[in-house]
């Protein structure tokens, strides 16, 4: 059974290369925003079975997080969730 391992730091910039909020995010997962700010600044790890949701929810969304060899941590947008991302922020509120 491979562990996922995604770093606060990613989800942070995840969320941020998408444009949702932390609302956003605790909604599409099932968990409160409290929940996830306390994962977000190292508060609190999270469960096994809500990082494989998170992780799932991102790769849906054009995510991959990333890992090197020497231990660097990243990730990459598809280009088809940049463009969307783009025109999401496009859009006047209602």
């Amino acid at each position: 059974m491979t562990l996922i391992n995604i770093q606060p730091e990613q989800v942070r910039a995840a969320r941020a290369m998408l444009g949702w909020s932390q609302d956003d995010l605790a909604a599409r997962i099932g968990l409160s925003r409290r929940s996830l700010i306390n994962y977000e600044h190292g508060i609190h790890s999270a469960k096994e079975e809500t990082l494989k949701k998170m992780a799932s929810i991102f790769r849906e969304a054009g995510i991959e997080f990333t890992r090197t060899a020497s231990g660097a941590i990243g990730l990459t947008l598809s280009e088809e969730a940049l463009l969307e991302s783009r025109v999401h922020r496009r859009r006047p509120a209602p």
